[in-house]
């Protein structure tokens, strides 16, 4: 009985600390988890322990915060790789409840084991933030999961952690989960959004735009819709997309589109955007000076997190960060190689100040306070990003650009970004669009498309993207060559959507 009621209160009282404590102290905790995980680690993972003594020649019990950086970085060609699997558990393969896999982004897709303990402990995370950002005022939920169902972590463990906090937890939640099959998730929304005061739809940006322009039968501003995307970036064009379409004031309620960072090797829900941090990007959108002190540019802004330090210990490494987490894979110093940035709640309101901004008044309209727990922004894997001519060609560039062409937003599925050499050896900024049906267009449709989406995406260039400009000035052998794909001819074994890749066949 007192096991229950520890269990229900624990909720209350995370939100109380990560509210009311001092940041300063909530950050320390957090460097103190992380110096637990590796006394943890070092004594019941073989592999781990062989990897410390080669790089410190020997293996210390204890390592104080301050010492923490001195450890080795992880990562899965040099660590998960090269070790036998029963090295790297922290138990038998049988205590997990479940087994999931990491997406192949970077090659041969992972497998990660979950453990009931690891369950529990991301219900907890993700039931504070539930109560705080998704549904603070406890309304009757209908939960669409739109994400791929099967090994990927994102559709699997979101239909848990919904249904755990139904069953367990007493929520109103109502989930049901037809994965990316937008036609069946149209069917459902028509029939049974209705009937709740919220529908949240779980799923990834190509698919929730999907839904918005091809449900034009559905009165979206009479519902009470919430969009939460994951697994890529998106831009300030794409949310401000569906915004309007949802009849949505997104400075007003930042929180009915919203994007959450996390990975089969540490978690779905590791860090998510919050009503402070979106506005942050907004005003960072609007003004150089503060785009510049958080994200080092000026535009194609990536988007930005909050996590909570006690469960995902993440510090800076270079370019990179690296991420301690336990799971029946403990991961200490764990370099998954995407590229971001992290900032203390203090630094935040440091640079904010310093930029003219009151981080208190940007939170002053909202309900509930927020959390004093440290912001990430995340610029994808390392990173989607291609270079040409000395400059850096970014994928929310040709979204943006894609976005704001109507044509093009109507027949564009998805595409890919790729710099690419010609039979003389010279490179060439090469965007290939990804066209359904694109087989039954006429030879004039497909040339005429192709100017077109030219002169968007190579003025969007121009005027978004600062380094490109100047070299395109210098250099006119960068300006974008377009390829058409059929859609259907793209599809990998990775459910990731890549930006960058080795071009396919175009279609001409």
């Amino acid at each position: 009985m007192v096991k229950n009621l520890f269990g229900k209160l624990r909720p209350f009282f995370a939100r109380l600390f990560v509210v009311y404590m001092p940041a300063s102290f909530i950050q320390w905790v957090g460097d103190t988890f992380a110096a637990l995980k590796y006394f943890r680690a070092v004594r019941r993972l073989p592999a781990y322990r062989q990897l410390v003594l080669e790089h410190l020649g020997t293996v210390p019990t204890i390592v104080r915060a301050k010492d923490f950086h001195k450890l080795p970085v992880l990562d899965k060609k040099s660590y998960l790789n090269a070790h036998r699997l029963d090295d790297l558990l922290a138990g038998k393969i049988n205590a997990a409840y479940c087994i999931q896999k990491s997406s192949g982004f970077s090659g041969v897709p992972t497998y990660w084991f979950k453990t009931p303990r690891e369950a529990r402990e991301s219900n907890l995370t993700f039931q504070v933030a539930w109560q705080q950002y998704f549904n603070p005022r406890n309304e009757s939920i209908l939960a669409i999961i739109g994400f791929s169902l099967g090994t990927w972590t994102s559709g699997t463990d979101l239909l848990r952690l919904v249904t755990d906090m139904a069953v367990y937890k007493g929520h109103k939640i109502t989930a049901i989960s037809p994965g990316e099959d937008v036609a069946e998730t149209l069917e459902i929304i028509a029939d049974f959004a209705g009937h709740f005061a919220k529908t949240i739809v779980f799923g990834n940006p190509v698919y929730l735009k999907r839904l918005v322009d091809e449900g034009s039968a559905i009165d979206w501003p009479s519902l009470n819709i919430m969009f939460s995307t994951g697994g890529e970036a998106t831009t300030e064009a794409w949310r401000e997309y569906l915004a309007k379409r949802l009849a949505v004031d997104i400075d007003q309620e930042p929180m009915r589109i919203v994007n959450a960072y996390g990975a089969a090797d540490f978690g779905a829900a590791a860090a998510t955007e919050t009503p402070l941090s979106i506005r942050i990007k907004r005003l960072a959108s609007k003004d150089p000076k503060l785009a510049a002190a958080i994200f080092d540019r000026q535009g194609n802004l990536p988007n930005l997190f909050q996590y909570n330090p006690l469960d995902h210990h993440i510090e800076q490494h270079g370019a990179n960060f690296l991420v301690s987490y336990w799971s029946h894979i403990p991961l200490v110093r764990y370099n998954i190689r995407d590229r971001g940035r992290v900032f203390s709640y203090n630094e935040m309101k440091r640079i904010l100040r310093e930029c003219g901004y009151d981080l208190r008044q940007l939170c002053a309209n909202d309900s509930k306070r927020p959390f004093k727990i440290p912001f990430l922004y995340v610029d994808s894997r390392d990173d989607g990003t291609v270079a040409i001519g000395g400059a850096n060609v970014y994928p929310g560039n040709i979204e943006t650009a894609i976005i704001e062409h109507a044509e093009l937003r109507a027949v564009v599925e998805h595409f890919y970004l790729t710099v690419a050499p010609d039979a003389k050896g010279d490179s060439y900024l090469t965007v290939q669009l990804l066209i359904p049906g694109l087989d039954k267009k006429t030879p004039e449709w497909q040339k005429a498309l192709k100017k077109k989406a030219f002169k968007a995406i190579h003025a969007t260039l121009l005027r978004d993207n600062r380094e490109y400009k100047v070299t395109w000035q210098h250099n006119r052998h960068v300006s974008p060559r377009i390829e058409l794909l059929k859609a259907e001819r793209a599809r990998t074994q990775s459910l990731k959507r890549k930006h960058i890749k080795e071009p396919l066949e175009s279609v001409e």
